[in-house]
């Protein structure tokens, strides 16, 4: 069986319009997101161009909550990306991951580059799976786009930390367990984890119940 992995293809909203201290900051952010990231989830990353980026999953079942992470925490400081994933099979690994081929980069890369209003895209050798889930994929991109900083702060915890109760994400934040509640549900956050969970398995059964 051919093995699948998800490569998201990202860069960064309006980075040219960034001061030179604003633009370090969130070079900072991303990069130790990413590193978080690859580590936990066992993905390789790079940055490149300044303002681009990319990161190689083996388990592609991750590749929504992963992308909702990225955005969510550069949201949380005030920044945004965009972000197109591309499921399909890696012919060729480089030395780095942009030197890299296959139709999961192909996906990726191309669909960035046609992305204009929108910042969340997965492309998938399967057509058929595309048209299922893009519409909701959009709708789920449209509520991350309106998120505040501390909306985004807080749905970031509850995602990366769903273990966390809503007092001890408050105690993280600062704020209050009523305050972190009603930024939770100004996020939509049982929509969203509803949409992550239901992206998670349909990709397994799409790619691993072959």
């Amino acid at each position: 069986m051919t093995p699948y992995y998800a490569v998201l293809s990202g860069d960064i909203v309006k980075s040219q319009q960034l001061e030179k201290s604003h633009y370090a900051n969130m070079l900072t952010i991303l990069q130790e997101e990413l590193s978080h990231l690859s580590k936990h989830y066992g993905a390789h990353f790079e940055v490149f161009r300044g303002d681009s980026f990319q990161l190689k999953l083996e388990q592609l079942q991750n590749c929504i909550q992963v992308a909702l992470l990225i955005r969510l925490k550069l949201k949380q400081h005030g920044f945004d990306c965009r972000i197109s994933i591309g499921i399909g099979d890696v012919t060729y690994t480089g030395q780095s991951i942009n030197t890299s081929t296959g139709t999961a980069f192909t996906l990726s890369g191309h669909q960035l580059d046609k992305m204009q209003a929108r910042h969340l895209m997965l492309t998938t050798t399967n057509n058929q799976f595309n048209s299922q889930y893009g519409l909701l994929i959009e709708f789920s991109d449209i509520l991350l786009t309106k998120l505040t900083a501390k909306q985004a702060a807080a749905l970031y915890l509850f995602i990366s930390a769903p273990n966390l109760s809503h007092q001890q994400i408050a105690s993280t934040l600062k704020s209050s367990r009523v305050n972190v509640t009603k930024l939770l549900g100004q996020a939509n956050y049982t929509t969203q984890i509803a949409f992550c969970h239901q992206l998670t398995q349909a990709i397994k059964d799409e790619f691993y119940g072959r």
